[in-house]
């Protein structure tokens, strides 16, 4: 056969050179460095960043600039985010390349004791002492081996002739702790791996499942492709149980929708409890459960509470929250705008929705919560961290289909020395309540107030209270003033119209209408519109006297009313000034409730848990060899002279060349130097 050509030699030779050079790179310790930073700053972002909320969540909070940015860096879910895989598959690769490539070597060191020396290479170490006794060589290697074996020193001896090397070495787990270090972290993110759902992930983007949207679905109503068979992944979901119910699943938020990942098992929420402070602030729940296994000839009891999860094949299910499970609620809503003067009594529960029918026309209450303790509900409110007991949150969507939010307390709040009934609304759920503080009666009722807004919408009613309050506010007045009484009335009656249509800035634009159209300017003005708003001003407190009249059972005039009465109508005044633009054409009053709790459950599938507390613990115990074990050797030669006298050769190492190595190695040859037959040097 014919000799291969150079170039053929030369191509073997550069692919070795290459994958040297790649192993290096990998094996870099620049390299590892730099990974383990990454992951360490894109974990710190996934404990900031709460992970694995619904995409309007996070649209709410940071903006839709904000929103698509953090999209797309894949910040909503970072441990499963691909760069973030990418960045653990390569860890593991640099980590294991450096394993390879230097593994054996530290093996070496920590196990073989290099007993083969020669004087020359003793001699030339930093810590070193040389000495002669007159004693058999057998002797010399039998004390010798005992006084090093007694600091603590594995020995192992070489034999040549008359020279024997005695290599002892101390603290090899020095060594050891670099490859327990470094396997750490390649288990760690091995574990990292198992429960970052690569497959899961991998089946969103091949388009082999479908995110659900639609809300409240049962489980049998799910699309397959939304449903995740038991065991197919790591996961975090949620479920909210109520008392006496069951699930076989949990819920996941993916994107803008959620996968149902099905339960081996169903869990029974046999009761929920909470216990409050004496502010009402929740200081502990827990949960009952009762856990079905088909595997088990009988269901598991067990309670779940805060920081004391349950662990049940595999699963850790906490529990994490809590809220309202269908509490039954009798309202009685009271119409505020409508042309219904009875208010009308109805029964809904949490998450129901029921029709009311006021005049002529049909709202929908859509119930979304209720709290059996509320504290501080406004800033206004008097006795900051007190319960303020039973409260409701609901939407009220009017025959157009808009729809507000609104919050309503079962019981009146003190606020300034008065009683009132608190109702607050808002727009958007991202924005603070507005509320009206509406004046409670003697009673801690809303009578009163209805009362007096009946008074108000009935026409013939206000036609007398508007003819009786002018009365008095003209009595005593010139003729020419008293002929005006009945116009003023009527105008009175007519702003009273405008109040409850819309408010003050109707009223004031209803008495500016009303000078024009008689053409009176300048002073003659003013002086129209000062009566026309006295008038008003009668007209309500008539009203409001006749409803103390038929409360009290007893004739009441305006000027007779007591402080607590007068404050009562300003109170009530203010309120009307302001109802029509609330927006809010009926009023919920909580009358009984029968209260049902839901306990909602965290429930976590880590298959690679195990496996990280493994790595840990190895982390642990890597850092505490390398950092804590220090790695010694020594050398001692013992050679028989043509004199008889055994020469001694005391040679020591350190790694890490510390002062308390050089302590340490002249005790140990001041002990090997003892002996009664030491002879000169």
């Amino acid at each position: 056969m014919s000799a291969a050509s150079p170039a053929a030699r030369t191509v073997p030779r550069e692919k070795r050179v290459k994958t040297q050079r790649l192993l290096v790179f990998l094996g870099s310790m620049n390299l590892a460095i730099t990974l383990l930073v990454a992951v360490a700053i894109a974990s710190v972002i996934g404990s900031v960043l709460q992970q694995d909320q619904a995409w309007n969540t996070y649209l709410q909070k940071f903006g839709p600039f904000w929103f698509e940015l953090y999209r797309v860096l894949g910040l909503y879910d970072v441990y499963s985010a691909p760069w973030f895989i990418a960045m653990l598959l390569f860890l593991v690769l640099s980590t294991s390349v450096c394993i390879y490539r230097h593994g054996p070597v530290v093996w070496k060191e920590a196990t073989r004791f290099r007993e083969r020396q020669r004087d020359g290479a003793l001699r030339a170490h930093r810590h070193r002492r040389e000495w002669h006794t007159e004693e058999s060589l057998d002797a010399a290697l039998a004390r010798a081996r005992h006084g090093l074996q007694a600091q603590g020193y594995r020995v192992r001896a070489h034999e040549d002739a008359s020279r024997v090397v005695l290599a002892g070495m101390r603290g090899r787990g020095n060594r050891l702790g670099y490859l327990f270090s470094h396997l750490a972290i390649v288990v760690i993110c091995v574990g990292g791996l198992m429960d970052a759902n690569m497959g899961l992930k991998f089946q969103q983007w091949a388009g082999q499942l479908r995110i659900e949207t639609r809300d409240d679905l049962p489980l049998s109503e799910l699309d397959p492709e939304s449903r995740l068979s038991p065991g197919s992944t790591a996961f975090r979901g949620t479920i909210s149980l109520p008392e006496g119910d069951a699930g076989r699943a949990v819920y996941i938020d993916v994107r803008d929708g959620y996968l149902a990942q099905e339960l081996p098992f169903i869990i029974e929420v046999v009761e929920f409890r909470i216990d409050y402070y004496a502010n009402g602030e929740p200081r502990s729940y827990e949960s009952d459960l009762l856990i079905h296994d088909p595997d088990l000839d009988a269901p598991l009891e067990r309670t779940v509470a805060v920081n004391d999860p349950v662990h049940h094949r595999g699963h850790a299910i906490y529990q994490s929250s809590y809220s309202d499970g269908g509490t039954m609620m009798d309202l009685r809503f009271w119409p505020m705008h409508s042309t219904a003067a009875a208010p009308v009594d109805g029964r809904v529960a949490v998450h129901g929705e029921l029709p009311i029918t006021l005049g002529e026309r049909t709202y929908t209450l859509e119930m979304e919560d209720f709290s059996r303790r509320t504290t501080r509900p406004d800033d206004h409110a008097a006795g900051e961290g007190t319960d303020f007991g039973p409260s409701f949150t609901y939407r009220l969507r009017g025959p157009t289909g808009e729809a507000r939010q609104y919050r309503n307390f079962m019981r009146p709040q003190r606020v300034d020395d008065g009683m009132y009934f608190l109702t607050g609304m808002r727009e958007a759920p991202g924005q603070d309540y507005q509320y009206l503080y509406i004046p409670a009666d003697a009673d801690d009722s809303l009578d009163r107030f209805m009362a007096f807004q009946d008074a108000l919408k009935d026409d013939t009613r206000l036609r007398a209270s508007a003819e009786s309050g002018v009365a008095g506010m003209l009595r005593g007045a010139e003729g020419s003033q008293a002929g005006l009484a009945p116009y003023l009335a009527g105008v009175a009656q007519s702003l009273v119209g405008e109040l409850l249509q819309g408010g003050v800035p109707a009223v004031e634009a209803r008495i500016d209408a009303l000078v024009r159209q008689g053409g009176l300017e300048d002073d003659a003005g003013e002086v129209v519109r000062g009566l026309m708003r006295d008038a008003f001003h009668a007209a309500l407190l008539q009203a409001y006297a006749d409803v103390l009249e038929r409360e009290y059972e007893r004739t009441v005039s305006p000027a007779e009313m007591g402080e607590a009465d007068r404050r009562f109508f300003s109170d009530a005044m203010d309120v009307l000034m302001v109802l029509p633009g609330y927006g809010a054409p009926l009023l919920p009053e909580l009358r009984d409730f029968d209260h049902r709790q839901a306990t909602g459950l965290q429930i976590t599938r880590a298959p690679g848990e195990g496996v990280v507390y493994a790595g840990s613990l190895m982390l642990v115990i890597g850092l505490g060899l390398m950092f804590y074990v220090r790695h010694r050797r020594v050398w001692l030669r013992l050679q028989q002279g043509s004199d008889g006298r055994v020469g001694w050769l005391l040679a020591g190492w350190e790694q890490r060349r510390s002062s308390l190595f050089g302590a340490e190695f002249q005790a140990l040859a001041d002990r090997l130097e003892r002996d009664p037959g030491r002879g000169q040097e």
